[in-house]
Parts: C-alpha cells; structure tokens; sequence
C-alpha cells in the first residue's frame, strides 16, 4: 500500500506504507464517512459566473445505516406491497409545506421535460432538520410514480421526483416543473 498527496498511480513518487490490508480497508471506510453528496450544475445554468440554481435543501436517503442513525422522526406509509423500500429525507434548513406526491407522468415533450399529474398524499407544515421524515413506498417499473414538493428559502414552491439510479441502485431527487 503507498501514499501520496498528488494523486499519482506512479509508486516512485509515492511513500510506502507498513501496513495490512485489514487496516488499510478500515482507514478507507472511515474517508467513506467523509464523503457527502454534491450537486452538480450544468454548465448551461451559469450566467457570469454565477449559478441560477437553488440550493438544494432536501436530501433523500435510502442506506440502512443513515437511516438507522436517526433521531425522532415522522414516518409515513405510502403503500405496503411487496419489495417495500424505506427512505428518509432530512433537510439543513426547515422546508415550509413538505408534501408527499402520488405522481402520473402525463407528458414527455420534444425536449426531454417531463410533466406529472400529482396528488397529495401526506403534509407536514415544515420539515425540520431535527425531524427527519421516514417513508415506507414501493417502487414499481421505471417510470417516477412518487415525489415531493416544498417550498424553499426563496419562497418558491420545488418539485422533485424520485428516481432510482441505473448506476448503483440509489433514491435521486430529480427536479422537475409543476
């Protein structure tokens, strides 16, 4: 095992370390713990220097061990057929009128956007980052069937739907226009 601050695969520019695999593998889960989730802004949103995009507010988890480390929270139960998923979804920020959407895609236009017919099936007046919401849904084919909506530091009224990603399997929150 070798170490180095460039980056480099090159071992002649790194330090070799005295140490086995097991406790290499336990330093690597603990850079693991360190790693957060990062939005990416395409470059077409930058005007100047500058991003129009909101900062995202809500994050959605779906990995049993965030999910067990929680402190109270809300739950909620969307359905409860087979293959159920448990996700969470927790906030920085307190998020006014957090709502649970039932979605129907209702169109995909020439450009690739897609609409959704939504209702509401479960409110909280403000998601608190000390209250985290727990939710028990079924995920069913590839198209987006639940999402949810907030109203963000802005005042405006977000949508988001929840997809799974083709790459590792995880819950997105994906935005999209009411």
């Amino acid at each position: 095992f070798y170490f180095n601050r460039t980056g480099e695969w090159d071992k002649s520019v790194s330090e070799q370390l005295m140490i086995d695999q097991e406790y290499f593998r336990k330093i690597e889960m603990g850079f693991g713990k360190l790693v957060r989730p990062y939005e990416l802004t395409p470059f077409s949103m930058y005007r100047n220097g500058e991003t129009y995009l909101p900062r995202a507010q809500v994050q959605v988890h779906s990995d049993y061990e965030t999910i067990a480390a929680l402190p109270d929270f809300d739950e909620f139960v969307a359905d409860s057929d087979e293959g159920q998923m448990t996700i969470a979804f927790t906030t920085d920020t307190a998020c006014r009128d957090f709502s649970i959407l039932a979605l129907t895609l209702e169109d995909i236009d020439d450009e690739g956007r897609i609409s959704f017919q939504n209702e509401v099936l479960f409110w909280l007046d403000t998601l608190m980052p000390e209250r985290p919401l727990v939710v028990y849904l079924t995920f069913s084919g590839t198209i987006p069937n639940y999402g949810i909506s907030y109203v963000d530091i802005d005042g405006e009224l977000r949508y988001y739907y929840l997809g799974m990603s083709g790459e590792d399997g995880s819950i997105q929150l994906v935005e999209f226009e009411e």
